[in-house]
């Protein structure tokens, strides 16, 4: 049996003495000699044939070179290693057709050393940012590798002066409903503003930081650009150039021309239609003028005053500065400077909870710059020795607002009683002066807001009233048909042009009627002792009071005055 074998790093062959004979393949990486005849293919060998095996040594020349970015932020040496291969003959068992193999030992080392590469830098001119520590490493590479040697700084560019808003700009904002109990006719948010609300605020250009590429050559950046911020009507500009507050209530708007940033208070919102269920709740902290009417169900909340063009059916119009309807108000409740009546039991204590956590701020900033302590613990300290009542007087103010019908809360306010209230039951945990602070900051804002809704002298006009509610801390005046079975409220004096019938008026000043009451209906009207009442007509039944005393008319009467005497007593005249 033939037969040829590698052992040894050396080729052996062995066969009968009249064959068969082995056959030796040569492999890649080496060079098969058979009685001095190179052989490329298969050969069949026997025992007294001289033959040689012998592996192939390469070496593969490496390669370097120095590259600088173009935009001379960066110079890399690229490497190619050189490569070395020594090959030796692979262990074979016997076998009649040999396949040789070969054992290949690679080695790598890098072609280039420290020295070369700076003498490389300094002929491309590169003196910054050099990377010493890759430099020496150079010589270690043995694989290919783009090793970074020097790196420029890149520049900083600056900041534009930018003016930052704290109000939607859209004049309406969608509401996301959620829950059961959603009022779904409330369906935008109508972006507005209280005086003293912060509207803008500038932060100032930052200059930017030239950069220097690897050669040394400095890489310039553009100035920033500035922009100014200008306070238009109802708004005002800080002292200092960077903040614009609301003076009045109303819109916010802010416009952009050049390098100005224009921000000023829209006082009045315009709906030139019905309000319905298309366009939701109209709650607004300025004047709004409906061009139609408010229909049934809806409600138009406003601080400022309210306009409606058409009439008020089955709705709710509240004006803290006065209402004003075009036509009639029908099922409805209508009433001006409502907010006086609990913004007024509101306002002192409000008042004084936000002054007393102001004072707590001071001293808390006062005591951390005296001291080194964390915030949590000298917020305690103070609570405990100074500020003891601080969280009983917050805790009957959240109480109080909490009473208030839904329709007249607002979300932040609640959010700002339940943070001042959740630091002062766990004072330990305030990680941050700033958070009392931006809780304190907002809390008089909304007690700046309570002072200017209550209006005392806020008055109601309409053309007629029909089994409604009406009522104004100022006066109530009602031009055309008149009133039936409504219910009129006023601080100042009524004035019904033409007839009231089944009902009550309740004024602080005077009370003028044309017409009052009609047989069967009940009708009534109150003035305090300092009032009067004058009627061109009154119907028997009707009942005038006038601070204590009351008279019950038993027959119709025309042109009657009453009033109080000096001793008390009621006169009529006329």
């Amino acid at each position: 049996m033939p037969k040829a074998w590698v052992e040894g790093g050396r080729l052996r062959v062995e066969h009968p003495e009249e064959g068969p004979y082995p056959v030796v393949v040569p492999c890649p990486g080496v060079d098969l000699y058979v009685n001095g005849r190179r052989q490329d293919g298969p050969a069949e060998v026997r025992g007294d044939d001289h033959v040689e095996a012998q592996p192939r040594d390469e070496e593969r020349p490496g390669t370097w070179r120095l590259e600088v970015t173009p935009d001379g932020m960066e110079a890399a040496v690229v490497v190619t290693p050189t490569v070395s291969v020594r090959r030796t003959l692979a262990y074979l068992p016997p076998s009649p057709r040999l396949r040789l193999q070969v054992r290949e030992e690679i080695t790598a080392r890098s072609p280039v050393g420290a020295a070369e590469v700076r003498e490389a830098l300094a002929r491309a001119g590169v003196s910054f940012g050099l990377d010493e520590g890759a430099i020496a490493s150079v010589g270690q590479v043995d694989r290919d590798t783009r090793l970074v040697v020097a790196r420029g700084r890149p520049p900083v560019p600056g900041r534009d002066a930018r003016v930052e808003l704290f109000f939607p700009e859209e004049e309406r904002v969608p509401v996301a409903h959620g829950g059961d109990a959603a009022d779904l006719r409330l369906r935008f948010t109508f972006t507005s503003v209280a005086p003293g609300e912060v509207l803008a605020r500038r932060h100032p250009p930052e200059p930017g930081r030239p950069g220097t590429t690897v050669r040394g050559e400095e890489v310039a950046v553009k100035p920033p650009r500035d922009l100014a911020l200008v306070a238009g009507r109802g708004a005002e500009l800080s002292p200092d150039g960077q903040e614009v507050r609301a003076t009045s209530r109303g819109r916010p708007v802010s416009t952009r021309k050049g390098g100005r940033a224009l921000v000023y208070v829209v006082s009045e919102l315009t709906h030139p239609r019905d309000v319905d269920l298309s366009s939701g709740h109209i709650h607004f902290k300025g004047d709004v003028k409906v061009g139609g009417g408010v229909l049934e169900g809806m409600e138009v909340i406003a601080l400022g005053t309210v306009e409606v063009g058409g009439s008020v059916m089955r709705a709710r119009v509240v004006g803290g500065g006065g209402v004003r309807v075009g036509r009639g108000i029908v099922s409805s409740t209508v009433v001006a400077g409502q907010e006086a009546g609990w913004a007024s039991s509101l306002l002192p204590l409000g008042a004084a909870v936000a002054n007393q956590v102001g004072e707590l701020e001071e001293a808390l900033y006062r005591l951390l710059a005296e001291a080194p302590v964390p915030p949590g613990p000298a917020l305690r300290l103070l609570l405990d020795t100074r500020f003891g009542q601080l969280a009983a007087g917050l805790g009957r103010l959240a109480s109080g607002y909490a009473d208030l019908p839904r329709r007249e809360r607002e979300a932040d306010v609640e959010a700002v009683l339940q943070g001042l209230q959740r630091i002062l039951a766990a004072p330990l945990g305030l990680r941050d002066a700033e958070e009392l602070g931006r809780l304190g900051a907002a809390l008089r804002r909304w007690t700046m807001e309570l002072e200017g809704a209550v209006r005392p002298d806020a008055s109601l006009r309409c053309n007629y009233a029909m089994n409604s509610t009406l009522q104004a801390t100022g006066d109530i005046l009602v031009l055309g048909n008149g009133c039936h079975s409504s219910r009129l409220l006023a601080g100042g004096s009524v004035r019904v042009e033409r007839v009231f019938r089944g009902g009550e008026i309740q004024a602080g000043g005077g009370v003028w009627a044309g017409e009052l009451g009609s047989p069967g209906v009940p009708t009534r009207v109150r003035v305090p002792a300092s009032g009067w009442v004058k009627l061109g007509r009154v119907a028997e039944d009707s009942v005038v009071q006038v601070g204590e005393r009351s008279h019950r008319f038993l027959a119709e009467e025309r042109k009657v005055g009453l009033r109080l005497d000096h001793q008390g007593e009621l006169e009529f005249f006329w």
